[in-house]
């Protein structure tokens, strides 16, 4: 199995992924879909979380792909970015959807 397959394994297995059709998902973007996938979810399954995190580590090598800092949008690519980063020993930031009004 690749990574992308144990991935998609892993959040279906925990059910992070859902599909609804009638009413559909409401993003935050606002786009209305029939998927949705709780990027949250997986942070409290140990394993799992450590295999995704390994097949996102194993994609950058493989790819050869240089930089300097992780980000993470928030809220819930903060703790995947913060994972890969202490991974990596790389710096980390993340990035809010909108700037902060003061």
């Amino acid at each position: 199995m690749n990574q992308e397959e144990i991935v998609a394994k892993i959040l279906l297995d925990i059910k992070a992924v859902q599909v609804r059709v009638n009413p559909p998902f409401t993003w935050n973007t606002g786009l209305l879909a029939p998927i949705y996938c709780d990027n949250r979810l997986p942070i409290s399954y140990l394993k799992e979380r450590n295999l995704i995190i390994e097949g996102l580590k194993e994609k950058i090598i493989q790819n050869n792909l240089q930089f300097d800092v992780i980000a993470g949008t928030a809220t819930a690519g903060i703790p995947w970015a913060s994972f890969l980063a202490l991974e990596l020993n790389k710096p980390m930031v993340y990035v809010r959807s909108q700037p902060k009004d003061y």
